[in-house]
């Protein structure tokens, strides 16, 4: 019984270590504010489920949609703040940041006003410095340990009787 609790914290542990995130990268061409969304190796996270909440609004949607193939959306704010962007991959990949809008945005003096805002999620690992054969036969050899180690416990629990 005791050994599960080893177990499940090593698996805990190896998913963090394989863990790879995802990145909103944002453009502000007035009127319109693009969002590229991708995993951090940089593909795109195609169709992707966005979620747009207003600084005014807690709960009530902005806009919502799907991004497009390449992983872009657009929507047009309406007032400055701190706009809300939900992305959800629908696999498991979740992602909910930030993007503030200055006043300045909606300026007539200052259009078109480009800015560029890279944000990565807390766990982003690039896995792509990371060939997929070796994150396999890393996985399989945490597996193979892991069993190593309670088959191992399990023989000296046997001999002390």
């Amino acid at each position: 019984m005791k050994y599960k609790s080893f177990v499940l914290l090593a698996m805990l542990l190896a998913g963090d270590i394989l863990a790879h995130g995802v990145q909103i990268e944002s453009e502000m061409h007035y009127p319109c504010i693009f969002v590229k969304v991708m995993y951090a190796g940089g593909k795109p996270i195609k169709f992707a489920a966005v979620i747009i909440i207003s600084p005014d609004s807690v709960r009530a949607d902005f806009q919502n949609g799907r991004a497009d193939a390449n992983g872009i959306f657009s929507f047009v704010p309406d007032a400055p703040g701190e706009w809300q962007v939900s992305i959800d991959d629908e696999m498991g990949h979740r992602l909910q940041r930030k993007i503030i809008v200055k006043e300045d945005f909606f300026d007539e003096e200052t259009k078109p006003l480009k800015v560029t805002e890279v944000i990565n999620s807390p766990q982003s690992v690039n896995s792509s410095e990371t060939p997929t054969w070796f994150r396999l036969i890393w996985g399989l050899s945490v597996i193979f340990g892991i069993t190593g180690l309670i088959y191992w416990y399990k023989a000296r629990q046997l001999l002390r009787k």
